[in-house]
């Protein structure tokens, strides 16, 4: 955002141009000017620029003004302009001493006044864009490049993670595990110019990991290439999809065993077959049958099994209980 050091200095040209001791900037809200800049003695006051401002005409060229007691050898005011706001600003060159300012120094005027005008337009879009930050529903944060220390954090990502915002601009990264965040780490540090989105698992603040995607894009952060990093919860989405997921294959798996009783030539091929089918299409790591023994131990006989057996399962001692 533009700063004061940055309109004073533009006054301290324009002075500095006119070869006049006093140089100021003011702005202007509904024809009330407020002081930005001042360069020189202040002995003029702002209800003097004020009463000035009145004999402003609608031209963004320098207009030599007059305070009704003469005290001004020179007043040169250059209006700053914009078409749906009319007047906006005022670049103001002073001279208690009579002074007359020749061409090439109101050509420099009305050029300093369009770089206050290109100024005053990026503080706009800045406060524009704070706006969009601080109100997106979305938890959104900036990083910084070099050291990915978090900048600035809005008030979803405070509200969604549940750390205070002193706490957010104190951590690096909300990733799941240290492991998680030097890739996102990596991630935000490569392809600088790209928009990026990658799935995470984050913890928030009472320990509870989301998942979310991520979507960053190089900015432009006071002054400092960082990465703004605006985050999705995705975590019951995720949950929907598989559960979805769980009841297709359950579906599958009962039809496919459905298959295997018809198809079946003998008891021991279809218990092979119903465990394969529960850990190909099922999805479960290890299937077996065993057969409840009404012996003394209550133990039970494996008769089929598939998917990753430990070898010593089989010598385990399984048994089994009324409960």
């Amino acid at each position: 955002m533009p700063t004061t050091r940055q309109f004073l200095q533009l006054a301290q040209l324009a002075a500095q141009l006119c070869a006049a001791p006093i140089a100021s900037l003011t702005r202007v809200h509904q024809g009330v000017h407020t002081l930005v800049a001042h360069t020189g003695p202040t002995d003029l006051a702002l209800a003097d620029l004020q009463t000035l401002a009145g004999q402003l005409a609608a031209s963004p060229e320098p207009q030599i003004l007059t305070l009704p007691n003469g005290s001004l050898g020179l007043c040169a005011a250059t209006p700053v302009w914009t078409a749906d706001a009319g007047c906006v600003a005022v670049l103001w060159v002073i001279d208690p001493q009579p002074h007359v300012l020749d061409a090439a120094q109101r050509t420099a005027l009305t050029s300093l006044a369009g770089q206050v005008q290109v100024l005053l337009q990026l503080q706009a879009s800045e406060q524009q864009y704070r706006a969009l930050f601080e109100g997106n529903p979305l938890p959104m944060w900036v990083r910084e490049l070099h050291s990915q220390r978090i900048v600035a954090v809005n008030a979803a990502a405070v509200a969604h993670y549940g750390y205070s915002q002193t706490e957010f601009l104190a951590l690096t990264s909300c990733a799941e595990n240290p492991t998680d965040a030097d890739a996102e780490a990596t991630l935000l540090g490569d392809s600088v110019h790209s928009l990026l989105r990658s799935h995470r698992r984050h913890r928030l603040h009472d320990g509870r990991v989301i998942d979310v995607e991520m979507s960053t894009s190089t900015v432009q952060f006071n002054g400092e290439a960082a990465r703004m990093v605006m985050v999705n919860d995705i975590t019951e989405r995720l949950r929907a999809e598989r559960s979805l997921a769980r009841l297709g294959r359950a579906q599958r798996m009962l039809s496919a065993c459905n298959e295997a009783l018809v198809r079946a030539g003998s008891e021991s091929a279809l218990l092979h077959e119903v465990c394969r089918i529960t850990v190909e299409i099922g999805g479960y790591k290890t299937a077996f049958v065993g057969f409840a023994q009404n012996d003394a131990a209550k133990s039970i006989t494996l008769a089929a099994d598939a998917g990753e057996i430990d070898p010593d399962m089989r010598s385990w001692p399984f048994s089994w209980s009324v409960d």
